[in-house]
């Protein structure tokens, strides 16, 4: 093979770059069964089957195609032919600071934005405002009520303002800190006032002819803090996915991938964990469906 050709083969293979359903280099590998089974049917079933919201658990290893899948899966479930629901795809890269810990108040207070946006696009609208009216806006000042230092520190944020909370959730550790212990103190409230602005959400997304809204979390599983600071950051993503869990269960449909670390000590909700595919046995012998 030509230097130019393998090396061009080579750089298009990245294990962190997701592919979407329609980049032609997306090849459905589990329709020749290497993987045991076609994983998007088997993540989008429980949803397009049950009456009531489901929350799943899904992860793997580094390349395995789990960004891949979560956006097949997206397809799915918005198209109209099958079950024509409103798809909110968050990216935990790009909301959420990685490397240090984090609390069930950094999920939903971004669940929350990131859903007001699909539903105000849907509806034709500008996704910026979300920061300035409506139910986000309306939790940042329920936490300026219940604390007013909270106020002081996202002084930017106000009427007009496009990306100061948000941004300070992931850049700004004090104000981080600052919401965690309101909400600690005030959890029963926080996640009652999330889930009823989720139903709200939901209910304008039926308005608009879908059959209801769809969280699909990405990237979590890649908390990993710091060579100083991975075991508390792993341990925080466990308190979350453990005893957190009732908490993450919302008033509709959600799924959120998780540190495959965690897979083996989950119990409730069950982990679906999305395997390698295998190029070889033991020996050496190439394996013929993965080696195609």
């Amino acid at each position: 093979m030509e230097f130019e050709r393998l090396q061009e083969l080579y750089n298009r293979c990245n294990p962190d770059e997701p592919l979407s359903p329609g980049d032609a280099r997306n090849v459905d590998i589990d329709l020749h069964g290497v993987r045991g089974a076609h994983w998007t049917s088997k993540l989008a079933r429980q949803i397009e089957l049950s009456r009531t919201p489901v929350c799943q658990l899904f992860t793997g290893l580094r390349g395995t195609g789990k960004s891949t899948e979560i956006q097949r899966l997206a397809a799915r479930l918005s198209d109209p032919a099958r079950r024509n629901l409103l798809t909110v795809l968050i990216d935990a890269d790009e909301v959420l600071d990685l490397t240090v810990e984090i609390d069930i108040s950094d999920v939903l207070a971004l669940v929350l934005l990131q859903t007001e946006r699909a539903v105000l696009a849907a509806e034709g609208g500008d996704a910026a405002d979300a920061l300035t009216d409506g139910p986000h806006r309306r939790l940042w000042a329920w936490l300026s009520r219940t604390d007013v230092e909270i106020g002081k520190l996202t002084a930017g944020v106000g009427a007009g303002a496009k990306a100061g909370v948000e941004l300070n959730l992931k850049t700004n550790p004090t104000v981080r800190q600052r919401v965690r212990e309101i909400v600690a103190r005030h959890l029963a409230t926080f996640v009652r006032f999330v889930h009823d602005e989720l139903r709200e959400l939901d209910g304008r997304a039926r308005k608009l002819g879908r059959s209801g809204v769809v969280i699909l979390f990405d990237s979590l599983e890649k908390l990993r803090g710091t060579s100083l600071t991975w075991k508390p950051v792993l341990e925080s993503a466990e308190r979350i996915f453990s005893t957190g869990a009732p908490y993450l269960q919302l008033p509709v449909h959600v799924l959120y991938t998780i540190p495959p670390a965690l897979a083996r000590r989950m119990v409730e909700p069950p982990v679906s964990f999305l395997p390698m595919i295998k190029v070889r046995d033991k020996e050496g012998t190439l394996h013929p469906e993965g080696s195609r």
